[in-house]
């Protein structure tokens, strides 16, 4: 299928019922700039928006992806549009399988990485280390803060962004508890993942790498305790380091 044939035959149908591309775009919950961008063949709606948008134009869904009208509806029309339909609840059921798959991946391997912090913790119990002094508390501030950031990205994090982040340069990205604000970044659906892929892995190396600086950081406190901080800031503000980075990739 076309995208400009595409785009035209929409303009067409929505012309004819005398609708304004705003019209169709609150109609289908889109932004008039999403519709504008068919109609010009620029891009091609989401999958799950083609039964809504054939009933909106009232047309049938074999008329939408085939880009013509019938004159008379058929046997054939009406048994295409229910196979069409239920390939796209099938995709559609699969894609949901295949994400909550991924999810309970993603969430045995963060539940991995807390015990592998854990033990590391409970090893320098074992050592003899002070973990309630003022640098074993710099510890218990930077492992939960990192492990909730862990936690969102790992299991909880949305694997697509919304439409008006692809039209619009937002650098705000909301998700419920969880705001983002990233001046100098606009969030997208091409450099999301990137950006997904390095938080975990950042979270997966602080979790992993931080408790063994901890006899260093002891060490630096005997020496100064003010040598801590640009210790503790790198590690904190580390996290916008991969957040940066993904920005400027795209698929």
């Amino acid at each position: 299928m076309e995208k400009e044939k595409f785009g035209l035959f929409i303009s067409e149908m929505r012309k004819k019922r005398n609708m304004t591309q705003k019209m169709l775009a609150d109609r289908l919950c889109v932004s008039d700039k999403a519709v504008s961008k068919w109609e010009r063949g620029l891009s091609f709606p989401d999958i799950t928006l083609l039964e809504p948008m054939a009933h909106v134009l009232g047309i049938s869904l074999t008329e939408l992806m085939e880009c013509r009208t019938y004159e008379e509806s058929s046997y054939h029309t009406e048994v295409t549009d229910r196979l069409l339909r239920e390939s796209f609840s099938i995709q559609e059921s699969a894609e949901q399988e295949k994400t909550k798959g991924r999810r309970h991946r993603r969430t045995f391997c963060f539940v991995l990485l807390c015990i592998a912090c854990g033990l590391e913790i409970f090893v320098l119990y074992l050592l003899g280390y002070p973990l309630i002094d003022s640098t074993g508390t710099n510890l218990w501030l930077v492992i939960p803060m990192v492990m909730f950031f862990g936690l969102y990205f790992w299991i909880f994090v949305k694997d697509k962004l919304p439409v008006i982040y692809d039209e619009q340069k937002v650098s705000v990205y909301y998700d419920g508890f969880f705001k983002m604000s990233m001046p100098g970044v606009s969030f997208n659906n091409s450099n999301w993942p990137h950006i997904v892929n390095g938080m975990r892995i950042w979270s997966a190396a602080v979790l992993l790498i931080y408790p063994m600086m901890y006899p260093f950081t002891l060490r630096l406190e005997e020496i100064n305790a003010f040598l801590l901080m640009p210790v503790e800031f790198a590690v904190i503000f580390s996290c916008f380091i991969p957040i940066y980075i993904g920005a400027h990739q795209a698929d």
